[in-house]
């Protein structure tokens, strides 16, 4: 999952599809959200096809997405962006 924030509005874009469910539930409780738009919204306005989700701010609210996200990787893919080998106990992290 990936999120990106311009103009007072944030992208996600999430690569397993199975978690958008839950990922929408967990940003429904982000304060300041005004609204949740899904990929079909973002589509027919044309603006991302690739984003899977997108968040509008109330007015008075800054948006900065911090999420911790945990995949299994594949050991030809560390070394690449975003691709470390973990250092940190990650049992603790679920």
């Amino acid at each position: 999952m990936l999120a990106k924030t311009t103009d007072g509005s944030t992208y996600i874009y999430i690569k397993d599809l199975s978690l958008v469910d839950e990922v929408r539930a967990i940003v429904q409780q982000v304060p300041g959200i005004e609204m949740i738009y899904t990929s079909a919204d973002i589509i027919k306005w044309h603006i991302d096809p690739e984003a899977t989700l997108l968040l509008k701010r109330k007015t008075v609210f800054s948006l900065q997405m911090k999420l911790v996200v945990v995949e299994p990787t594949d050991e030809k893919e560390l070394g690449q962006s975003d691709r470390y080998k973990a250092v940190h106990d990650s049992d603790r992290i679920k």
